[in-house]
């Protein structure tokens, strides 16, 4: 299961790596994204899973996703 979780987060570093060069985020910011996601990825591989999981998770990548387009706004007006 961690080789499973830890490729998986492996994978999302270069993505995260493109916004902390163009100062979307910082190290501590991406480092901090890093660990969420890594215990959202074992919590969904849990025997136990639940909706409420996946809901987390949905609502921590919205929160990203807006910060990164007012970071995006902000610069082009």
């Amino acid at each position: 299961m961690a080789d499973l979780v830890r490729s998986t987060v492996e994978a999302m570093v270069p993505d995260l790596l493109m916004f902390m060069k163009k100062k979307v985020f910082n190290k501590k910011e991406v480092k901090d994204i890093l660990k969420t996601r890594e215990t959202f990825e074992y919590s969904f591989l849990r025997r136990t899973a639940s909706k409420k999981d996946y809901l987390k998770a949905i609502q921590y990548e919205y929160q990203l996703v807006r910060a990164k387009f007012s970071w995006i706004f902000s610069k082009l007006f």
